[in-house]
């Protein structure tokens, strides 16, 4: 809290005065994250005038790599792993922005294979692009995560 107050200028105790803690500004964090990923990015995947494997590929393409990594990772898999087991709230807003996330893209994929595959699909591109934010991230080196952008287009 200390960390935020000096990067917004405040004391700490004046950020105490929006939120009841750091669980309560962690839900508002993930909701905004949520609202901008909903009015953002994941759009991109419905658009139904694009063709399926080009829609993956600007969806991922709008994905800066460079800042992603820099930036500390991705901030929903890095939530879910810190704080599934500490609130049990935080670990179902993580889980239902992961969830939208595979639903849409899981409507690229339902156009070349079954529902059921599709889905399948989908959840293996989430855990193939979150293992390569990790891995970039810890050998600062963005190549694991072009590779998973272009195995994951290639599966369109």
């Amino acid at each position: 809290m200390s960390d935020i107050a000096d990067a917004c200028g405040l004391l700490k105790g004046s950020i105490y005065h929006y939120f009841s803690g750091k669980e309560d500004l962690m839900q508002e964090v993930l909701k905004s994250s949520k609202a901008y990923g909903s009015l953002g990015k994941i759009p991109i995947l419905y658009d139904g005038s694009i063709p399926p494997k080009q829609r993956m590929e600007r969806f991922l393409g709008s994905i800066n790599d460079r800042d992603l990594i820099d930036g500390g990772g991705c901030l929903m898999g890095n939530t879910g792993l810190e704080m599934s087991a500490i609130s049990e709230e935080i670990r179902k807003n993580v889980k239902q922005f992961f969830d939208e996330w595979v639903e849409a893209v899981a409507k690229l994929f339902v156009t070349r294979t079954s529902e059921e595959r599709a889905i399948q699909l989908a959840e293996q591109s989430l855990q193939e692009l979150e293992g390569a934010i990790m891995l970039s991230k810890v050998y600062n080196d963005t190549t694991y995560l072009a590779d998973a952008k272009k195995r994951i287009i290639s599966k369109l």
